[in-house]
């Protein structure tokens, strides 16, 4: 029999080969496998992540690598979940936007409290939700209070039937639902961003898509699409989304601000939306719009920057359910283009409930 020397000890070669393939059998498990979750207070002494035993969901995150999925069940998770960048491909797979429910532990980094924290490459989050929860007693803090944050680096995210909820009687003026924070080709489908988060939805990225969703509750805007450079075009598109309840209802809040170029709005339902139904952001138009609000480094621009007015943006076959008076479109950009756009004043029949699967 063959031996192959280790220091102090000789060891068979048939020994060797069972423990390279254990080896292996442990990287696969960390990386690629799935890894089954409960709550803590169904974790069992013998947790390995396995479905006959599984475990955490803080264990399976800390053992998680490249392409694992996680296969959550049914209940309420507390953390503040971090994806991070060599975890590529993994996947948050729960029993459904409002069964699996994942809420904010209350972490503060860096003045952020951030419920999922997105910073790997073709990730995804499916039926799945997070719920963050203002907490008047950590305001000294708290800086911002973001429900789902994916970063630049998350190239190709995919949140597909999400929620994001937001439960708050206090102040909310630092509250963002989801913020895609420069990271090009996301898509959001089937996502609910639900509560009075101050914005719903940041689209500070390139070819994203939002479709088949819901923004419901924003206090300030629904969605604003935002171009930070420039001389990028952003072609993002928003399809099939019903925004509601944004703003106060009468004089405050926008369904969608537009601040960035070549982007398109098609097929959606506007209801209940405050003063602005789409704010096209410039100077250009005839309509004198207010000002947008754009972030503090454009602010400081002068208002004859070109990247204070969006180009080229597409509106087509969107719904206003309104009352007279209400501002449906307001147009400061350049050659923005409006077809087969409706205003219906009465609400739409059944306010569309059910949107989202969740």
């Amino acid at each position: 029999m063959a031996f192959h020397t280790i220091p102090g000890r000789l060891l068979p070669l048939a020994a060797l080969c069972i423990l390279l393939v254990s080896c292996i059998a442990l990287c696969v498990e960390a990386s690629g496998d799935k890894l089954f979750v409960v709550p803590n207070s169904a974790v069992g002494s013998k947790a390995d992540c396995s479905e006959d035993f599984p475990c955490s969901l803080e264990h399976a995150l800390a053992v998680a690598g490249a392409e694992a999925e996680l296969e959550i069940s049914e209940g309420h998770y507390d953390g503040n979940v971090v994806i991070h960048a060599n975890q590529t491909g993994l996947s948050l797979n729960g029993a459904g936007a409002s069964l699996t429910l994942i809420h904010s532990a209350g972490l503060v980094v860096n003045g952020n409290e951030i419920v999922l924290d997105v910073r790997a490459e073709d990730f995804s989050a499916n039926r799945i939700g997070f719920a963050q929860t203002w907490n008047e007693s950590n305001t000294a803090n708290v800086t911002a209070q973001i429900g789902v944050l994916i970063r630049d680096t998350a190239i190709g995210a995919r949140l597909d039937e999400v929620l994001v909820l937001y439960n708050s009687s206090g102040d909310t003026s630092t509250s963002r639902g989801v913020v895609i924070a420069g990271a090009p080709e996301v898509e959001l489908k089937k996502t609910a961003v639900v509560g009075p988060w101050q914005d719903g939805i940041h689209l500070i990225s390139s070819s994203s898509k939002v479709k088949q969703g819901l923004v419901d509750g924003a206090t300030r805007i629904g969605i604003a699409l935002i171009n930070t450079n420039v001389s990028a075009s952003s072609e993002n598109k928003i399809k099939q989304v019903t925004i509601r309840n944004i703003g106060d209802g009468s004089t405050f809040g926008t369904a969608i601000e537009v601040q960035g170029n070549n982007n398109h709005v098609k097929e959606g339902e506007i209801s209940n939306w405050g003063k602005y139904g789409i704010h096209v952001c410039g100077e250009a138009g005839p309509d004198k719009c207010d000002p947008c609000h754009y972030s503090a480094a454009v602010e400081e621009l002068p208002d004859s920057d070109p990247l204070r007015t969006a180009r080229h943006t597409s509106i087509k076959g969107v719904d206003f359910f309104g009352e007279p008076g209400q501002i449906r479109v307001c147009d400061g950009g350049e050659e923005t283009k409006v077809k087969r756009v409706q205003v219906i004043r009465e609400a739409p029949e059944e306010e569309r409930e059910v949107v989202v699967v969740i």
